[in-house]
């Protein structure tokens, strides 16, 4: 099913926007972007700024360490992985296990910006924390990025010993 159609600005939007241009400042500090791939790349880059700097403020940087993983997909690419564990974790026992995915409506999202909140959460839960990162429209399209989490998550399962993760 290709749903791909509606992935652009309802007409009446447009029309508001035209008249009403205070409309289209956003909450990134930037006027509104039409082309996604732009809008994609400025959240992308400001959200990441942001987390980076909440990441290294709280101390999270020495309190955290992660790993990336590189996952094969249903249709022979790949997405990203990223494993978020506590320094101090490690008492030789598989820990529990926190699958993320970021929000972003399927355009917005990247490893980067999660860095804050997922190393927060491993460290005060003392959990593994795993952040998928999937392939983001509109360079794909619709079923992608659900497809790529269900991949990441049978990843998980196969992977749970590698990880260091009960799976149950």
């Amino acid at each position: 099913m290709d749903l791909s159609e509606h992935g652009t600005p309802a007409p009446e939007r447009e029309a508001l926007v035209t008249k009403s241009p205070e409309v289209a400042k956003s909450a990134f500090e930037v006027d509104l972007i039409s082309d996604p791939v732009e809008l994609q790349q400025k959240s992308n880059a400001q959200r990441e700024a942001v987390a980076l700097k909440i990441y290294s403020q709280l101390g999270l940087d020495k309190a955290v360490k992660y790993v990336d993983y590189n996952i094969a997909t249903r249709d022979e690419q790949h997405i990203l992985l990223r494993a978020y564990r506590s320094v101090g974790s490690s008492d030789g026992k598989p820990s529990p296990a926190l699958v993320r995915f970021h929000g972003g409506g399927m355009l917005i999202g990247s490893l980067d910006e999660e860095v804050a909140l997922a190393s927060l959460l491993a460290n005060a839960l003392g959990t593994t924390v795993l952040h998928e990162c999937y392939r983001h429209t509109p360079q794909y399209k619709h079923l992608t990025q659900h497809e790529d989490s269900w991949d990441g998550l049978e990843w998980i399962l196969a992977h749970a010993e590698q990880l260091h993760i009960n799976p149950a």
